[in-house]
């Protein structure tokens, strides 16, 4: 919940822990300003969707992911809009070249079913088998339904429109990524 900047989605829930500061979209100077010696991360959406839609800068995500490798900070986007093809490709973030050391995952998952993941690199990684639980965890539905989106997205011929589309650029202008 402290992720998120719209007090909407808060209010109910306050007080919030500290230190989860907001920084003013493709703006890479008030990022660079806002990061301290406590900070550990840095975490953003490659589109965001709650306030229209706002696209990061053609160099705004590799500008975020070479200023957290300088200074050794996790670099994580949330991929719950622009993941699994959505953007043409398997994930949002390959259309600006970039890797994040964390990614999370939603909507595009589960293909209409409710469910959710967090995938880490290797040196990102802090989970081990059995220490997190979810509610759709392995569930009859979500888990045969997310590897057939899965499959899907990366072999089937869903994939290939979308994928032509999108090296053609037709997605729609107001929200084609760079």
């Amino acid at each position: 919940m402290t992720a998120t900047g719209k007090e909407a989605y808060t209010r109910s829930f306050t007080p919030l822990p500290d230190g989860f500061p907001h920084v003013p979209f493709n703006d890479m100077d008030a990022l660079e300003r806002a990061a301290d010696d406590s900070t550990v991360g840095v975490m953003l959406e490659a589109i965001q969707g709650e306030s229209g839609v706002n696209v990061a800068t053609e160099t705004y995500l590799r500008d975020v992911q070479d200023f957290c490798k300088a200074k050794g900070l996790l670099f994580m986007l949330d991929e719950v809009q622009t993941g699994i093809g959505r953007l043409g490709t398997l994930f949002g973030f390959e259309r600006w070249g970039v890797e994040p050391d964390v990614a999370t995952l939603a909507k595009g998952l589960g293909g209409g079913v409710p469910i959710g993941a967090l995938l880490a690199k290797e040196s990102a990684s802090a989970f081990e088998p059995g220490d997190h639980g979810s509610t759709f965890a392995g569930g009859r539905i979500s888990r045969p339904e997310t590897s057939t989106t899965g499959t899907c997205a990366t072999q089937g011929p869903a994939s290939k429109p979308s994928q032509r589309k999108a090296r053609r650029g037709a997605l729609r202008p107001s929200v084609r990524a760079p």
